[in-house]
């Protein structure tokens, strides 16, 4: 895509909208940040290697490993923030490392040591890596802000590359089986439910700023990584009221959010038969959707299968 940005690399405003969605990273920003020993030595070819993952914000950045994260450079102060306060409690395995970098590191691992975070963690490695499949994550711990119930963080943005004509955007929500928020006893409603079907709201509220940002959030990875991911927009549309926009919008964005589950055991009980049969009545009402997918224990789909069972 060739399309030179403004200062503050932000596309131009949408007419009739206020965006609650925003993702944006100045030129000063990312020239303070590439001058950084931190970001020179350690994230960025982390980063190429697969073992971080960089989310772009509202004028910051922030750095995840193994379900946590890292790291945050906050635009503002151009500078970066140590990671959470509390990772201190997560130092099992760090006596002697002199390398503050590396003790993050496994604090990040030790903290998030079980759970989805870890396994879908696995699928964020081919983004940026020279292994770089044909469907790529491209946020992780995305907030979405609705209306009528404020904001949530979706875990997973997955983006198509395999057609450069027609790529699709994909939000996905994960969990573990034995989540209390998908297996519930008899009679009670699984809560994640409620939690993707929030998160389709908020999708469909703030679809065309969506599709707009990630634009945006492309643009700034591709030029500070060297990837070269296809925007799903050419610039001449810019120039285009907003509201003409809809239908193309739908052809590449997806407007439901979707669930994975993982750990699904293969003979479930009671419990776990009437949280499946709930789950999939309440998320599938439309006649051949799928919008969750069921992993058996110690399986692990590829991004490539994820993608196959949830575009429906």
């Amino acid at each position: 895509m060739n399309w030179s940005t403004d200062e503050h690399n932000t596309p131009p405003k949408l007419k009739g909208k206020q965006p609650g969605f925003k993702r944006f990273f100045t030129k000063e920003m990312i020239a303070t940040m590439e001058k950084t020993e931190l970001f020179q030595k350690h994230l960025k070819p982390d980063v190429l290697k697969g073992e971080v993952f960089p989310a772009i914000r509202r004028g910051e950045m922030h750095f995840y490993h193994k379900g946590g994260c890292l790291y945050k450079f906050i635009g503002k102060d151009l500078k970066f923030e140590k990671r959470h306060k509390n990772y201190h409690k997560y130092s099992k395995g760090t006596e002697g490392m002199t390398c503050d970098y590396e003790i993050a590191k496994k604090q990040c691992e030790n903290r998030y040591f079980t759970g989805e975070r870890q396994l879908m963690d696995k699928l964020n490695r081919h983004t940026f890596s020279s292994e770089r499949t044909k469907i790529v994550v491209l946020d992780v711990e995305v907030c979405l802000h609705c209306k009528t119930y404020g904001d949530r963080k979706c875990d997973l943005v997955l983006l198509n590359v395999e057609d450069p004509n027609l790529p699709k955007i994909m939000f996905v929500e994960g969990k573990i089986f034995k989540d209390s928020r998908v297996n519930v006893k008899v009679n009670f409603a699984p809560v994640v439910i409620e939690q993707v079907d929030r998160y389709t709201m908020a999708i469909n509220e703030q679809a065309v700023e969506i599709v707009f940002e990630y634009i945006n959030h492309i643009h700034i990875i591709n030029t500070i990584f060297g990837t070269n991911f296809e925007s799903p927009f050419p610039a001449s549309l810019y120039n285009f009221n907003v509201f003409g926009f809809d239908a193309f919008v739908s052809n590449h964005l997806i407007p439901k959010a979707k669930l994975l589950v993982y750990e699904t055991p293969e003979q479930p009980n009671i419990n776990g038969k009437h949280s499946i049969n709930m789950i999939n009545k309440e998320l599938n009402k439309e006649p051949g959707e799928n919008n969750v997918m069921w992993v058996a224990k110690g399986n692990e789909p590829t991004l490539a299968e994820i993608w196959e069972a949830l575009c429906k």
